[in-house]
Formats: structure tokens, C-alpha cells, sequence
């Protein structure tokens, strides 16, 4: 099993397969894998925008790994604040693709039409570009 579940990550990793987890009431329901017939880039990028490299951490300079980190860090208080502001003022919010989404209380992002969850690929979309506009969203470091 072990082996199935390394390939499985792997292709994962490498854009081949998404793998969606479903919560119902807060608790894990069940997965869904999607395979893809071509291997997007733009899933693949990092919230910085750059595609990752086939270099490992071991190959990263230390300058590398600390602003990765700076970065990291940088998008996940954003993250934070962006989902508490938003769930304590009850306002869905747009985007890019005209859609109009909110959080529900375990923040994981619902669309308003369908109100349905958003798949794992389209959130990264969103968030991406939450990060990139976030002076359009009044939010400030």
C-alpha cells in the first residue's frame, strides 16, 4: 500500500492528479482524484507565482529557503486574516472569473451561485489571486 500511496503522490505533486478531500459537518467524507490528460502549469505555480523547480530543499541556499519561508509565512497571515475578516462581516466576495464566493464556517470556499464547494484547483486559483490584489482587499501587513 505504501507504494500505491508514493505513486499517488508523486503524480500529485507533479500536476498529473488533483486530489480534492471532502468534509461533511467538519469531518473527512471521502476523496476525489481527478486525472489530467495534460499537466497544467498554472496549478503548479507557488503563491509566489514561480513554477516549482526540480531542485530539492538540500539544493536551495539558505537566502532561497529563508525568503520561501518569508513568503510562506506572509501568505498564510494573510490567509488567516482574510477568512476571519470575512466570516465577521458575513460579505461573499469576487474575483477574477466574475464569481462571488464566502467561507463557511470551517473556511473552506463555497461558491454563492451553487453553493457548493469550490474544487481544490480553483481555490488555489482564487487564492492566488486574493495574494497577488491584496491592497484591493484592504488588507495590509
Amino acid at each position: 500500500m505504501n507504494t500505491v500511496k508514493a505513486a499517488l503522490k508523486e503524480l500529485i505533486n507533479a500536476g498529473w492528479i488533483e486530489k480534492e478531500q471532502i468534509r461533511v459537518d467538519g469531518m473527512f467524507s471521502h476523496s476525489i482524484f481527478t486525472l489530467f490528460y495534460e499537466v497544467s502549469t498554472v496549478d503548479q505555480k507557488s503563491v509566489s507565482g514561480k513554477l516549482p523547480t526540480t531542485n530539492t530543499d538540500s539544493n536551495n541556499t539558505r537566502e532561497e529557503k529563508e525568503e520561501n519561508q518569508k513568503d510562506m509565512h506572509d501568505f498564510q497571515n494573510f490567509r488567516k486574516q482574510f477568512i476571519k475578516d470575512t466570516l465577521e462581516n458575513h460579505e461573499p466576495f469576487e474575483v477574477y472569473d466574475g464569481g462571488t464566493y464566502y467561507f463557511n464556517l470551517d473556511g473552506y470556499l463555497m461558491d454563492v451561485k451553487t453553493t457548493k464547494f469550490v474544487t481544490k484547483s480553483k481555490t488555489f486559483k482564487i487564492w492566488d489571486y486574493l495574494y497577488k490584489n491584496k491592497e484591493n482587499y484592504n488588507y495590509a501587513n
